[in-house]
């Protein structure tokens, strides 16, 4: 089994060039996978997971999904407008899934929710054994639902206001594009209220994905959450 730090959150690759992040659980699941297949079986140690969450259909998340199908025999879950943006609806192990409607991959329980992006049908996605409770969002605005009792957060963390408002002021980006950012996308700073707000009796990881190096820098993460010592930044 793929551990990196003991924890059951290991990310591959989390950027606005590709996406993947291996929850090892018993079976493992992979989120995403953004990675181009090459690289992924590398980064896998040509040991694909028999299951993948695909979030939605941007190619950052999805670029290796038809080589995967082409060459595992992986089951899919995502939902119906993500299926067919990639087009894989006659793909024989695709397992189409709806928002708040848990199923189960062995002893482990998946519950999907909706996420605020420009894709057709994204999802984020909740899952969890006895042991653990993961909420795995990415591409989203914000975080809609105050979830109980989670262990780790993998969540997208990918600008902070003040560096993106000053990048448009001195024209280093242009208004539509900062608009298209805030609006689906997450920033630090949403991150952090979200996390302010729930309940982290729990709560040991917290992992900032799809951050953005010309609109984040090390140093506000360690500003905007300086409160929380189980950061893993990656």
């Amino acid at each position: 089994m793929i551990s990196y730090h003991n924890s059951p959150v290991n990310v591959l690759a989390s950027s606005s060039d590709a996406n993947s992040i291996v929850c090892a659980s018993n079976p493992q699941i992979l989120l995403d996978a953004g990675l181009l297949y090459k690289k992924l079986l590398k980064k896998l140690e040509f040991n694909i997971p028999k299951h993948c969450l695909i979030t939605h259909e941007h190619k950052d998340h999805s670029n290796a999904i038809q080589d995967i199908i082409k060459h595992t025999p992986i089951n899919i879950y995502t939902s119906q407008g993500t299926a067919e943006k990639i087009g894989i609806t006659k793909y024989h192990r695709l397992h189409i899934c709806k928002h708040n409607t848990p199923f189960k991959i062995e002893n482990i329980t998946i519950t999907p929710f909706e996420t605020i992006h420009d894709a057709k049908e994204p999802l984020g996605f909740v899952i969890e054994t006895d042991k653990m409770k993961i909420l795995f969002a990415v591409d989203t605005a914000y975080l809609k639902y105050n979830i109980r009792n989670l262990t780790h957060i993998a969540a997208e963390c990918n600008y902070d206001i003040e560096t993106l408002k000053e990048k448009v002021k001195q024209k280093k980006i242009n208004f539509t594009l900062a608009k298209r950012i805030t609006q689906t996308h997450q920033s630090a700073e949403e991150l952090k209220i979200y996390i302010d707000k729930i309940d982290k009796s729990r709560l040991k990881e917290i992992h900032l994905l799809h951050k953005s190096n010309n609109n984040l820098s090390d140093k506000k993460v360690e500003q905007i959450f300086k409160k929380y010592k189980e950061i893993i930044y990656e």
